[in-house]
């Protein structure tokens, strides 16, 4: 059978929402990464009385992630391509979770801005990582959209996240009591999304195998083929 009729075959079955749910998974993350940074800024007056701080060690305490966050963009990315973003945004959703679960048993300053740099340094690959599954599940014609959901995380999780590390602090009487609620949420974000994620469109139950098949070097494609 000649590759025009294939493309004509596979492009009459159904098509799935596969890779438009792993976007918003990706939404999601980007979102609750957001809420974690948000976090300190919130529980900084607290914080700052409980440590006496100063209003110099506050400013860098509250900087300190984006020392990191920076200097880590490259080699996350270097990560990304060599171990497949799959299990880079598995190991980076778990261990950002456990920084941001660490910040809620510091004890000082310097303790709290160990956390933050471990939490810049985990967090950087997220971006990486989603690019690539941009390039990987999505047509040329549906990045601009897969990247817009992604992008929107970043403003969602800044507005939401001031109200719900907030009202955590103000349900349990503890800024330490929102950062371990906090760190737990990744955690159950993190597990989502290593089921649902893959590296691979014929690595997912949602696509089938025959349209995989007639299209090996086309992952777009793929990743159009219905159940």
């Amino acid at each position: 059978m000649s590759r025009a009729p294939a493309a004509v075959v596979a492009y009459a079955q159904p098509k799935t929402s596969v890779r438009w749910k792993i976007f918003l998974i990706m939404l999601l993350l980007v979102t609750v990464n957001y809420i974690d940074r948000t976090s300190l800024s919130v529980a900084m007056p607290m914080i700052a009385g409980e440590f006496t701080l100063t209003p110099v060690m506050q400013g860098l305490i509250m900087s300190s992630f984006f020392w990191s966050y920076t200097l880590m963009q490259i080699p996350g990315g270097m990560a990304v391509d060599r171990y497949k973003p799959r299990l880079v945004l598995a190991l980076c959703t778990l261990l950002w979770a456990a920084f941001q679960g660490l910040g809620a048993l510091t004890t000082n300053a310097m303790s709290l801005l160990a956390t933050r740099l471990g939490l810049g340094v985990v967090e950087a690959p997220v971006a990486s990582a989603g690019g690539t599954l941009n390039a990987i599940w999505l047509t040329q014609h549906e990045r601009v959209g897969g990247a817009s959901l992604m992008d929107g995380g970043s403003p969602l999780g800044a507005a939401l996240g001031s109200i719900l590390i907030t009202w955590l602090i103000t349900v349990a009487h503890s800024w330490r009591a929102a950062f371990a609620i906090a760190g737990v949420g990744t955690v159950l974000c993190r597990i989502g999304a290593w089921h649902y994620v893959k590296n691979q469109p014929r690595d997912h139950a949602g696509v089938t195998v025959r349209c995989v098949a007639k299209f090996p070097r086309d992952v777009a494609h793929t990743a159009l083929c219905g159940p």
